[in-house]
């Protein structure tokens, strides 16, 4: 007889730890563009990001770690080496255009793809308004974000093997 607990319970503590993931990352990608917002409050692109975060958040949740995760990850060893000098003198071009090859419906009419350049820019800018132990809490969302999202890709991973699991039971 199988140990395992029963597979649609299973699916459910995966859901709640997935879920747990989704909120770390988010909490994580507030506090970082709340720091950003305090440090350089004249920069209304930081604002503009922060008010279409408020709004998505609120809206879909979700949609944020599925369409930022992606792009953190992809530079998740210029974050585990806090590559300052990677993240300044890169124009993030390609990721920009790719971004908006696949754009999010419910931002295509407020955020553009300059706006996201302009974003970036000013993230920059603020960057160099912030002292060290502001640049190291940075780093440590920068991570928290890698972590959260390394556990949310698991559980989709566990999330799609208990669906084939459950499909085959019902076979």
């Amino acid at each position: 007889m199988d140990s395992r607990p029963n597979p649609l319970k299973r699916k459910r503590e995966i859901r709640d730890s997935m879920e747990k993931a989704r909120r770390l990352f988010n909490s994580n990608l507030q506090k970082l563009i709340g720091l950003s917002c305090k440090k350089n409050q004249t920069d209304d692109h930081i604002q503009n990001i922060k008010e279409i975060f408020t709004a998505i958040s609120a809206t879909e949740p979700s949609l944020i770690i599925t369409k930022a995760g992606p792009y953190i990850w992809k530079y998740k060893e210029e974050l585990a080496r806090r590559d300052e000098k990677f993240f300044i003198e890169n124009t993030f071009e390609k990721d920009v255009a790719t971004f908006y090859g696949d754009p999010i419906p419910e931002m295509s009419d407020t955020f553009t793809e300059d706006d996201v350049s302009d974003v970036m820019k000013s993230l920059k800018r603020t960057w160099h308004l912030l002292n060290k132990s502001e640049k190291t809490i940075v780093w440590n969302h920068g991570t928290e974000l890698l972590r959260a999202y390394a556990q949310y890709l698991g559980c989709e991973k566990k999330l799609h093997a208990i669906n084939i699991e459950i499909k085959n039971m019902n076979k």
